[in-house]
């Protein structure tokens, strides 16, 4: 199975909140050029840390969180996680019924301990998703 990139459309306020964050993030920098390194250690100790090699897992229990919540989805897809592995154009595809994406969720996994998830949920601490960058040049939400 493979899918069309080109027929995916992103989300116009999550591309805003994502083109606001780096810039904010980038203010940041250039005020306190030390949060470069600081930022850049963190990432790769998360990258090759306890995350290693856990990215289709993290990604599961992402959606399995969404899917804890109220969702859009009804009928068959109701509570549906569909993961696939496109060969062909090397994508690696993970997909849930449950909640969609959100600004505070896109804050959650672009930073690290700002997530809002709290008792059971998994994740709480917003690190997994971040091992998507180990095995991605350029991960896509939708």
């Amino acid at each position: 199975m493979t899918f069309d990139l080109q027929s995916w459309k992103p989300d116009a306020n999550l591309v805003n909140e994502v083109e606001a964050q780096f810039t904010r993030t980038i203010e940041s920098y250039r005020i306190h050029p030390d949060l470069v390194s600081e930022h850049a250690n963190h990432e790769e100790s998360i990258r090759t840390g306890g995350y290693s090699g856990r990215t289709l897992l993290e990604l599961v229990q992402n959606a399995a969180d969404a899917l804890a919540g109220p969702s859009h989805a009804e009928g068959e897809h109701a509570g549906r996680v569909e993961i696939v592995l496109d060969t062909e154009n090397r994508i690696l595809y993970c997909a849930n019924a449950g909640r969609p994406f959100s600004a505070s969720g896109l804050t959650a996994v672009t930073m690290a301990h700002l997530s809002g998830k709290r008792g059971d949920e998994i994740g709480r601490f917003g690190l997994g998703f971040k091992s998507v960058l180990a095995v991605s040049q350029a991960p896509a939400g939708r």
